[in-house]
């Protein structure tokens, strides 16, 4: 605490709301879908060449990368208004990039700050004194936490989690979560893939054409082969956690604002492809997101509840 209050005045850190206003402002810059694409391949993906390593794993700054929730943040910003995908020139890319960077550094420096400056430290000996009643001191830690569970666990509880709802799935989706966690199993391992033969792509284009979205891009017949599920189903499941590149995300004018990037992750770009930005949000939009449709469902809420209940037990 000390270090912090050494470093940062809060007379020299812009507030929370400005700085997420700038945010707002380049992520509606012309081309801003790339450099999401490209921090998402840069901050949360390990390289390595043969086999996974130690090395490769600790040698990834995380300090100096973007967590997850930012990078939701920079997608559903970038869903408030229609998608520029005019590929920027590199030097305006990475203008791009070192400017997130730079605002998710102030941004978070303003959220420790701004909570510590509202700490009365006079009061810490006092009996039943709990600084974490106050909302603000935990806004950080939990949009900075860790990931609450693996992603193979939210694929794996998903399909037991909603096993007791197939028949309100199949008739009201098309899908049972058997399949869903089929073909969301193929949509990762096809993302993994492109990701895996990225370097030889690029290597085939002039540096004023890299881009790494390409890579990120799902269509209905490549998930289809790889599943062996029809395209009904296919497309069925794709669609439930998708959003359309109509929508718009306009609630999304807060940290504190749902963010439908989280819920529905894919962003569907016309009738065979789908963007899948973070394949981790995917499976935890898996895990998540159908108990609403239930309760969006007033003759089938009550025994959701109870199948909800059940699996948790």
């Amino acid at each position: 605490m000390s270090a912090l209050k050494k470093t940062f005045s809060k007379d020299a850190i812009r507030s929370e709301k400005e700085i997420f206003s700038e945010l707002s402002v380049l992520c509606a810059s012309p081309g801003f879908i790339h450099v999401i694409a490209y921090l998402s391949w840069r901050d949360n993906i390990f390289k390595f060449s043969d086999d996974l390593e130690v090395e490769d794993v600790v040698s990834q700054p995380l300090s100096e990368s973007l967590c997850r929730n930012e990078i939701s943040t920079l997608i559903g910003l970038t869903l408030r208004q229609e998608i520029d995908f005019t590929l920027p020139k590199p030097e305006v890319m990475q203008s791009m990039i070192d400017e997130a960077d730079a605002l998710f550094n102030e941004l978070h420096n303003s959220m420790s700050l701004g909570a510590m400056s509202e700490l009365d430290f006079s009061r810490v000996q006092e009996e039943g004194f709990n600084p974490f009643a106050d909302a603000s001191m935990i806004r950080e830690p939990i949009f900075y936490c860790g990931d609450s569970a693996y992603i193979f666990q939210y694929l794996d509880f998903s399909e037991a989690k909603y096993s007791k709802d197939n028949t309100w799935l199949v008739e009201n989706k098309g899908y049972s979560a058997q399949c869903a966690k089929a073909v969301i199993d193929s949509m990762i391992e096809i993302r993994a893939d492109k990701i895996m033969s990225l370097s030889e792509s690029l290597m085939q284009t002039i540096p004023d054409e890299w881009t790494v979205l390409p890579a990120f891009v799902l269509t209905i017949e490549e998930v289809c082969d790889r599943t062996h599920q029809s395209k009904e189903v296919v497309e069925s499941v794709m669609n439930s956690f998708a959003i359309s590149l109509d929508s718009r995300s306009e609630e999304f004018s807060s940290l504190s604002n749902f963010n439908i990037a989280n819920a529905y992750p894919l962003i569907n770009l016309d009738e065979n492809e789908y963007l899948l930005l973070q394949q981790y949000n995917l499976a935890e939009a898996f895990y998540e997101t159908p108990f609403f449709w239930f309760m969006g469902d007033k003759s089938y809420k009550a025994e959701a509840i109870n199948h909800r209940g059940e699996f948790t037990e």
